[in-house]
């Protein structure tokens, strides 16, 4: 009997730890200057083919992609290319670049709007997302999770989505998408 009870506790700690493991908190590398906060978190957006807004954001955004990123409003920081890019407007605090690569920036911003394919986004912070998702050639839309990646959630392709960061706690399984108006 005394036996059992001892690992009880042990059971527990080894549940916390395997709990704990499941979210994954933003990396170093992904908050980038950002420390870790209750305020903040993080979201990944992957698809083939398709768009978004990132609206009214604060926080570190790495984008994988081949399109155009047009960055709005852009305060606090600067953006880092990595790749082939032509810069093809910068004007009235606006960036529009086209081509291959990455696109790494933070700092606070109006709106962040991309179009293209094979888009990878990391976005740790604040704000939100505004999905049109698109079919590709296996009919995927994309796909959307917050911290966890067990809680994947596809793009809906009948119309645009708004997504907020960090997750509404009115959703704390999954993200569910708002419509936009």
């Amino acid at each position: 009997m005394k036996s059992n009870l001892l690992k009880f506790p042990f059971l527990l700690g080894l549940f916390g730890v395997a709990t704990a493991s499941i979210a994954q908190q933003a990396t170093p590398e992904q908050r980038g200057a950002y420390p870790l906060s209750k305020d903040m978190a993080t979201m990944h957006l992957r698809a083939s083919i398709g768009s978004f807004k990132l609206l009214d954001g604060t926080g570190r955004v790495e984008v994988s992609f081949t399109g155009s990123l047009l960055v709005s409003q852009l305060t606090g920081g600067k953006i880092q290319l990595i790749g082939k890019f032509e810069k093809q407007y910068d004007d009235r605090g606006r960036q529009l670049y086209y081509g291959k690569g990455t696109a790494i920036f933070s700092g606070k911003w109006r709106g962040v709007q991309w179009f293209g394919k094979d888009m990878k986004l990391v976005w740790y912070g604040t704000g939100k997302a505004r999905l049109a998702g698109e079919y590709d050639k296996n009919l995927k839309t994309g796909e959307l999770w917050y911290d966890d990646p067990k809680k994947i959630t596809n793009w809906p392709a009948q119309g645009t989505f708004d997504y907020s960061l960090p997750m509404p706690v009115s959703q704390p399984n999954a993200p569910r998408p708002k419509r936009a108006n």
